[in-house]
């Protein structure tokens, strides 16, 4: 026996005896992309790049500086959230080009 539908039925029976039924909200599509999520991906990877430039590969402290802020960035796991990010945003939206820019950067 499925109890769904009873419940949905008791409901009804019920009418507003019980007072109001709250409303549930769906939860937003697991596909969509909010601005400041995409906004923070985008600063991240504009930093990291920015970082990546900043290496002089000479095991400097100034290098271990720049790695140790990379490693705080998450530098090393930008690209694949860059395209994971990259397959929930529709082609058309105003930001796909920057964030193409950064995985073709990396």
């Amino acid at each position: 026996m499925r109890l769904r539908p009873l419940l949905t039925g008791l409901v009804f029976m019920l009418g507003g005896a019980l007072g109001p039924v709250p409303v549930v909200r769906a939860a937003p599509d697991a596909g969509s992309v909010s601005d400041a999520q995409l906004d923070a991906l985008l600063e991240r990877g504009d930093l990291c790049l920015h970082f990546a430039g900043e290496i002089n590969g000479d095991g400097s402290a100034h290098d271990r500086e720049i790695a140790a802020k990379m490693r705080s960035l998450r530098c090393e796991h930008l690209v694949g959230e860059l395209k994971a990010m990259q397959a929930r945003l529709p082609a058309a939206a105003p930001k796909a080009a920057h964030l193409r820019e950064l995985i073709e950067s990396f």
